[in-house]
C-alpha cells in the first residue's frame, strides 16, 4: 500500500504505524515487528524514523514466464 503522493510529508503514515505498533504492544503482548519495505522506495526512511533497524537483506528474482513449446 502506498500513500497518494499528494498526502506524503505530513506524518499521517508515521502515526498510523506508531498508533499500530502501541496497540500490538499493549493488547497482544507483541514484542518484535517485522516489516518489509524496498530499501530505495520512500517507506524505508518512515520506519527507520520510527526506530526500526535494518537488520536483514532479503533479494528475490524472477524470471518470465517461458513460451509454451509445442510437440
Amino acid at each position: 500500500m502506498q500513500t497518494h503522493p499528494e498526502h506524503r510529508r505530513q506524518g499521517l503514515a508515521g502515526r498510523l504505524v506508531a498508533a499500530a505498533s502501541r496497540t500490538a504492544r499493549t493488547r497482544w503482548d507483541v514484542e518484535r515487528f517485522v516489516i518489509v519495505a524496498d530499501p530505495d522506495g520512500p517507506a524505508i526512511n518512515l520506519y527507520r524514523s520510527l526506530g526500526f533497524n535494518d537488520t536483514e537483506l532479503q533479494v528475490q528474482l524472477e524470471r518470465p514466464p517461458q513460451p509454451p513449446t509445442t510437440s
